[in-house]
């Protein structure tokens, strides 16, 4: 996480010894941020998404729900 670029959920959850994890897809090369980061400014709006990331989060999830459905069968 860039500085001062807040936290997530999973950090919280993490304190308390529950598995998290977080996907985050936004350049997280300082030099390259100023002026076009959107995470928690005005400009993170839903127009900001990009589907195709949404498309990567979504094969993500899905493939690791499936493995840990795995581990309990």
């Amino acid at each position: 996480m860039p500085l001062f670029g807040g936290s997530t959920d999973a950090a919280s959850f993490g304190k308390e010894g529950i598995e998290s994890t977080c996907m985050l897809a936004f350049e997280i090369d300082l030099t390259k941020l100023e002026g076009s980061m959107v995470y928690h400014t005005s400009r993170d709006v839903s127009s900001a998404i990009e589907p195709r990331c949404v498309e990567q989060a979504l094969n993500v999830s899905v493939e690791y729900v499936m493995k840990k459905d795995a581990e309990v069968i």
